[in-house]
């Protein structure tokens, strides 16, 4: 694609001069838009004449919050460009084309019947761009009979079993109601696998030459975080495995695992206890207290089985300290115990404030400043790019599309 008046200068990034066509609808796609054009690429966002009204009321709790929304919009789509376009309309569907024929990578984020009826399906656009990686976001895939289901990310986190397995420490996850973890985990997950793919792309397109067609599954990308849960089903047919994290059952009903959340003075940490030097290192953590040197806590195997008795006693203790004092304790005895932040802890952790993760960007309208997260990987000679503002609506559209009606005149 050749730089026409008003694009943003190149980044100078890792993957400086590498042009991305965005087609999408959702946070999946803006996301890996997002990651790629971090890294340098240029971002091109293909947008409808809706564009203006979701951006200002996206389907989304916050619709009502316009600062939440900017920062929204601030995040997905700093640093990107703009063209406005009606694929349905016959100069438009010739333009959409053209456009992904001149880039390397097209992020293609659409319910698919709604491109099929336009030709455009991920298919069609693959096949008219054989240099280009296509990358179809979806919910289930493009195999035929769940292709046409439409993407949200309660379906996403309800067929791929995740909803399945975090209701925490139940009696048995097979009778109680499935619980959608917090914000939009299969979102960015989905949009993370997305800009992967395209790098592995790139990569097979430097050996072999050609593009190829990525089908990205939300259900596959989150289903593949149950790889323990698939094996005890597999290995152990007809049998289930309960999710919780104290006292888990196995299939065989002996599990030698301690671990999960326990309550403190200013919230609650995370631990794990089921070696025996762990079990001992925390134990020292906590005074050696007399209880723990009772013959029936000894045996590792049985200790996960013993949790009930256990608990009283380890709440007691944690209950008088916060979780920096249980998190230095148990350190300094090589027990791997951390501390359950919330998102101002978070926010306010020296460590990531050592690694410069969060970053505070402008919000144009008003001058304010919102704080959002950075680079998740440090490349020594390349860092991510602190995104600029997000384009308007269509803003490029003119000097894109002149740009590639010239090319193709030559």
């Amino acid at each position: 694609m050749t730089q026409a008046a008003g694009f943003p200068a190149p980044h100078g990034g890792a993957l400086e001069g590498v042009q991305v066509i965005e087609w999408g609808s959702g946070r999946a796609s803006a996301y890996a838009g997002r990651l790629l054009s971090g890294l340098g690429a240029r971002v091109v966002l293909v947008e409808r004449n809706e564009a203006r009204r979701e951006r200002a009321f996206p389907a989304d709790p916050v619709a009502n919050r316009p600062r939440q929304v900017a920062a929204l919009t601030r995040f997905l789509h700093g640093g990107k460009l703009s063209v406005e376009l009606d694929p349905g309309s016959r100069q438009g569907h010739a333009d959409l084309l053209s456009l992904c024929r001149s880039a390397d990578i097209v992020v293609v984020d659409q319910p698919v019947a709604a491109v099929e009826a336009l030709d455009l399906a991920p298919e069609t656009v693959a096949a008219a761009c054989p240099r280009a990686i296509v990358v179809a976001t979806t919910l289930a895939g493009l195999a035929a009979g769940a292709r046409h289901l439409r993407y949200s990310d309660l379906a996403a986190h309800a067929i791929s079993g995740m909803a399945w397995g975090t209701p925490g420490r139940v009696p048995n996850p097979e009778t109680y109601p499935p619980l959608k973890p917090g914000g939009y985990q299969a979102d960015y997950t989905l949009g993370l696998a997305a800009a992967s793919s395209a790098l592995l792309g790139l990569q097979l397109r430097r050996r072999t030459g050609a593009g190829q067609l990525f089908d990205v599954s939300a259900q596959a990308v989150l289903a593949s975080y149950l790889r323990m849960d698939v094996a005890f089903r597999t290995y152990e047919a007809g049998e289930a495995m309960t999710v919780s994290g104290f006292n888990r059952q196995s299939p065989n009903g002996r599990e030698p695992t301690l671990w999960g959340l326990v309550p403190c003075k200013d919230g609650y940490f995370a631990f794990q206890a089921s070696e025996q030097y762990q079990w001992e290192g925390l134990m020292r953590a906590m005074g050696d207290p007399e209880w723990s040197k009772e013959p029936r806590f000894q045996d590792p195997t049985e200790r996960g089985l013993l949790w009930d008795e256990i608990e009283p006693h380890f709440v007691g203790w944690s209950m008088q300290h916060n979780k920096a004092e249980i998190f230095h304790a148990a350190q300094a005895n090589h027990v791997p115990v951390f501390p359950c932040f919330n998102v101002e802890e978070l926010l306010n952790d020296p460590q990531q404030e050592a690694r410069g993760f969060f970053v505070d960007l402008p919000l144009e309208e008003d001058h304010a400043l919102v704080r959002v997260p950075g680079a998740i990987v440090h490349l020594e000679k390349t860092p991510l790019q602190h995104l600029a503002a997000p384009p308007l609506v269509g803003q490029h559209t003119r000097e894109i599309l002149q740009a590639l009606r010239n090319e193709a005149s030559v």
